[in-house]
């Protein structure tokens, strides 16, 4: 059985309503856990750049107990995949744990998680949603469309995959060491291939609040995990330039047959309807190029992560500013 110190990393944009009686209660479930498995823990509370009051609770949280919780505080929003990447780069855990702060994670499921990973021989510790909380038909659509697309371009992706893990140390190390600006969490976990085991996540309400999580977000990240995993979509502009030069050699063809018959092919709507067909590929092309072109200009620069502006203990820890 394995047994070691536990690092919970919670990334947190504009929750300062809310989130002292969230912590409470997760709180409250790491310190019930057996000291067979855990032997101490350690919370890593990062700030996305909030414009409510969510600094100031942690800042409150932390000085009542200054030697477990670790608040940081970003100079902007830099968004969730910044944020956890700051978290496990602050984590001295010998096992991570990644969750939300609004309890739409349910802290209940923690002590299963520690066990799977004291117990198993485990790297990695999924929890997959098995059923959809109430969405619009829209979002459901789109998220639909996203594992569709997933599962054709990352075979280790897993439909329902959350952002609710227990990751081992060297899988922390491993994925600190990727150095990819625009990254997508769920997808590199599953990428590296460390040994997992799968949890059912029950669908959970928030306990107040509205989710920041909009359809833009979802589309920015479906953007982001498809264009990190596959080209597919630039072979799929190829494609279809062989699929539209054949059909315009058999045109070709009609039309000189046409003229060979005495016939005339109908011009104006003919041509109209070709501009328009060979006008919309080539935009969407250039489109799926543009998006691989504006990844590339993001990487090259070579900017940081992040920027921490505050921690609750600067003085106690050497925190990574560029990461």
């Amino acid at each position: 059985m394995r047994q070691g110190i536990l690092t919970l990393v919670i990334p947190l944009y504009n929750e300062g309503e809310h989130f002292q009686y969230s912590f409470y209660v997760i709180r409250d479930t790491l310190d019930r856990l057996p000291s067979t498995q855990i032997n101490g823990w350690e919370c890593v509370l990062v700030d996305d750049g909030s414009a409510d009051n969510t600094w100031e609770v942690l800042q409150g949280l932390a000085k009542s107990d200054t030697e477990r919780i670790v608040p940081l505080r970003f100079s902007r929003n830099f968004g969730k995949e910044a944020a956890i990447r700051a978290g496990l780069a602050q984590a001295t855990g010998d096992l991570v744990i990644v969750m939300d702060g609004d309890l739409e994670h349910p802290p209940a499921m923690i002590p299963d998680m520690v066990n799977l990973w004291a117990t198993g021989n485990i790297d990695v510790v999924n929890t997959v949603k098995e059923q959809r909380s109430k969405e619009s038909p829209l979002y459901r659509f789109a998220v639909f469309l996203f594992n569709f697309l997933m599962r054709l371009v990352v075979p280790q992706h897993v439909t329902g995959d959350s952002d609710f893990k227990l990751l081992d140390r060297k899988v922390v190390d491993a994925f600190l060491v990727l150095a990819e600006r625009r990254s997508f969490f769920r997808g590199l976990i599953g990428w590296m291939g460390f040994r997992s085991a799968r949890l059912p996540l029950p669908p959970m309400n928030r306990t107040v609040g509205q989710t920041k999580f909009t359809m833009k977000s979802l589309i920015e990240l479906g953007m982001t995990a498809l264009t990190s995993f596959s080209t597919l979509a630039l072979h799929f502009v190829t494609i279809l330039g062989f699929l539209f030069t054949a059909i315009s050699l058999l045109f070709g063809i009609y039309v000189l047959a046409m003229w060979w018959l005495g016939k005339a092919v109908e011009g104006f709507t003919t041509v109209i309807f070709l501009q328009l067909i060979i006008g919309s590929v080539i935009m969407l092309a250039l489109g799926i190029i543009g998006e691989y072109l504006s990844i590339i200009y993001t990487e090259v620069k070579q900017r940081p992560h992040y920027i921490l502006s505050e921690s609750g203990q600067d003085q106690k820890r050497n925190l990574p500013h560029d990461q």
